[in-house]
């Protein structure tokens, strides 16, 4: 096989055509560049920016600017040209883009405007015929076929790429490759500055909105306080709390001290001699006591609300003019007369002015400071929900601020990443590609080498499947291990590859190892015994009993012992008598041959002479998977004899019969296999034995098996 498949490889690429090369070498720039952030990305960040690069100029859609670029320049020769293309590739040109699509795509002296047209015309219905050219046809111009011969890969850990593109025309290869570059520098420009725009879009979106968030926020504080009349509200919150501390103190001193004016006018009036007389001549200073406590009151007002100076004076005066008044109406009046306790009348009357005085101003004064206090109710009603208020707008305005100095930040970054790509070296070509004069060494001596070892690797995968998947028995071990018997021989298989072996060697060792077994086995078991009755059976058809009956009861025969060969036979067909020196009796298989109870009884039907005349007796039973055990002739075996074919699978089903008559027999089982590959029998015989010469001449197989055994 590995000759046959390398010969039509050779002859399937006698014909192949030679292949022409070129390569490039590019800098990406990506480990020695120096960015203004001074900042080296790592070497993962590195492989994966590389990777990325590889990938692109491998996407469909570059691949396909590459062809349309290609396709654009072609169009535009008039006649082959060594360095565009070749007059192979011209021809084909002609035939493969029509007059009318040649109309529509080619502007004559403009690659660029032809290459546009071309593009725009693959989403056109006038595109057909250019859509099957790129995505379908064998041309130089398939998608498919760019990829095929174009190979990127990174020069061993650096940030360098090589290019080569690998064509069977040289002009194609070599302007292939220039388009491939040109579009790789373009598209991976294209796409780091698309990458920074739209962040830095996407930043200044972000950033515009968190500010005008921010001047919302602040805008809304201002009108609240404007609103509220709110300058700093913490100040003016303690002013008002420390001013209604004050308020109430004032309140409580203004208190104790009109009280202590009452009590002391009290015990100046009850120290008059007449009182009545004082009340009827004090009509007027009643007046002018009510008029002082309206103006005191007034005055008082004027200082606690924060009155204007030139009010506070003026109200002063008036009050200081009524109380001179009172005083000179007092002085006249109770200047006549002394108290009872020779007190002068007018050091009385002084004495109760001025206790009047006191009590009418702290009366005045707590009257208004109560009102005062009132109003201060009112205004903590107002501040207390202000504090929240301001509280959860201060707190907006934070968030809102730190989303906005966020984004500003990001925005900033996005900024200088953007400058540092601009001012970073672009992709830089190191190694331009060379047009190539000669073309590469043909592939037939490798394909062919290929063909061999695909052929050599067939055939081991072939013998190792065969011999791995095979489930038949096929070895004496494996034999022993599937039935769990002793083996008691293996004959080798005669077929044209086993010829070359000494078979009839191999068969007479084995018979003698049969014979040997059997020998030990029954004179061990039944050494007085008039006769040994040894039973060979098999599960099922085809296994080969009756072939290894007819050699070891021969084998015996020949050896001087009296030998009886029972065999079943069929009456409807032809049967062959056995080829042996025994004597050979047929039994006929009837319905009851399971009751049997004495071998005796089948030699007696059979018209034979009984079992005592006979030193061995050997039975051949029908296969048991048709046929019933006969459970009694199998307990008087002295020894049994299982028979099967290595090219058997040994299944379930005959290992349910194998235990059954194993149950029957009170003697042992010994497993004889037929049919082996001689090379498997090595375990039992050594070096298996070939032929001095061999030929390839008919010779005479060994008789098998008739089909009922």
């Amino acid at each position: 096989m590995p000759t046959v498949l390398a010969a039509t490889v050779f002859h399937l690429t006698r014909d192949l055509p030679r292949e022409f090369q070129t390569t490039a070498t590019v800098a990406t720039g990506l480990a020695s560049n120096i960015s203004i952030s001074d900042e080296r990305p790592d070497g993962g960040a590195i492989n994966n920016t590389i990777e990325g690069m590889i990938s692109m100029i491998k996407s469909r859609e570059a691949l396909t600017e590459v062809a349309l670029r290609l396709m654009a320049l072609h169009l535009l020769q008039d006649k082959p040209d060594d360095q565009i293309i070749g007059k192979k590739t011209f021809a084909d040109l002609k035939i493969l883009v029509k007059p009318e699509l040649r109309a529509l795509a080619v502007v004559p002296g403009s690659t660029e405007a032809t290459y546009q047209n071309l593009h725009k015309l693959l989403d056109t219905p006038e595109g057909a015929p250019l859509k099957w050219l790129l995505y379908q046809s064998p041309s130089a111009y398939a998608v498919n076929n760019v990829l095929a011969g174009m190979g990127v890969k990174r020069v061993n850990s650096s940030d360098m790429l090589q290019f080569s593109f690998t064509a069977n025309d040289a002009p194609i290869c070599y302007q292939t490759l220039n388009i491939l570059l040109v579009v790789f520098k373009q598209r991976h420009e294209k796409a780091k500055t698309a990458e920074t725009g739209n962040v830095i879009q996407y930043y200044e979106e972000q950033t515009q909105t968190a500010y005008e968030t921010l001047q919302k926020a602040e805008n809304d504080l201002k009108n609240f306080g404007i609103d509220n009349k709110i300058i700093n509200y913490g100040e003016e919150s303690r002013y008002v709390s420390q001013s209604k501390e004050n308020l109430t103190t004032n309140i409580q001193t203004e208190m104790v001290n009109m009280q202590v004016a009452k009590a002391a006018l009290e015990s100046i009036e009850s120290k008059s001699a007449d009182q009545k007389s004082i009340v009827r001549l004090n009509e007027t200073l009643l007046g002018k006591r009510g008029e002082l406590a309206s103006a005191q009151m007034e005055l008082t007002n004027l200082n606690t609300f924060e009155g204007t100076p030139e009010a506070i004076e003026k109200q002063q005066r008036r009050v200081n003019r009524i109380t001179e008044e009172i005083k000179s109406l007092a002085r006249s009046y109770y200047a006549l007369n002394n108290t009872l306790d020779a007190i002068p009348q007018e050091n009385l009357a002084q004495q109760w002015v001025n206790r009047m005085l006191e009590y009418e101003e702290s009366a005045a004064r707590v009257n208004v400071y109560q009102k005062r206090l009132k109003d201060f109710d009112g205004i903590y009603s107002h501040y207390a929900p202000l504090g929240t208020t301001l509280s959860r707008m201060e707190r907006r305005i934070g968030l809102a601020e730190k989303d906005y100095l966020s984004s500003l930040s990001s925005l900033q970054a996005a900024r200088l990443k953007q400058k540092n790509l601009e001012v970073t070296r672009p992709i830089t070509l190191l190694d331009p590609p060379t047009y190539p004069s000669q073309a590469q060494a043909s592939k037939q001596k490798m394909l062919t080498m290929s063909g061999f070892l695909a052929g050599v690797v067939l055939v081991l995968a072939v013998a190792f499947a065969t011999e791995f998947l095979n489930s038949t028995i096929r070895t004496p071990e494996r034999a022993e291990e599937l039935t769990a018997l002793p083996l008691g021989a293996a004959f080798p298989a005669v077929t044209k590859r086993t010829q070359r072996y000494e078979l009839p060697y191999i068969e007479q060792c084995m018979l003698e190892q049969l014979r040997s077994a059997i020998l030990i086995e029954t004179t061990t078991v039944a050494p007085t015994s008039a006769y040994h009755l040894v039973t060979l059976f098999s599960t099922r058809r085809g296994q080969g009993r009756s072939w290894v009956g007819e050699r070891i009861s021969h084998q015996f025969a020949k050896a001087g012992q009296r030998v009886c060969y029972l065999y079943p036979f069929d009456p409807k067909k032809v049967n062959t008598p056995p080829s042996t020196a025994a004597t050979t009796v047929p039994y006929y298989v009837s319905d009851d041959f399971s009751d049997t109870g004495w071998i005796g009884s089948l030699l007696e039907n059979a018209g034979a002479p009984g079992p005592e005349v006979f030193d061995y007796i050997f039975l051949e039973l029908p296969n048991l998977l048709d046929t019933a055990i006969p459970a009694h002739l199998a307990g008087q075996s002295h020894l049994s004899l299982l028979v099967t074919d290595a090219t058997t699978q040994w299944v379930k089903a005959d290992a349910t019969l194998l235990n059954l008559y194993r149950k029957a027999t009170r003697n042992k089982v010994f497993a004889v296999l037929n049919r082996v590959e001689p090379d498997w029998l090595r375990p039992l015989l050594g070096d298996i034995p070939k032929r001095a010469f061999h030929f390839y001449r008919k010779k005479k197989s060994r008789s098998e098996p008739a089909p009922s055994a």
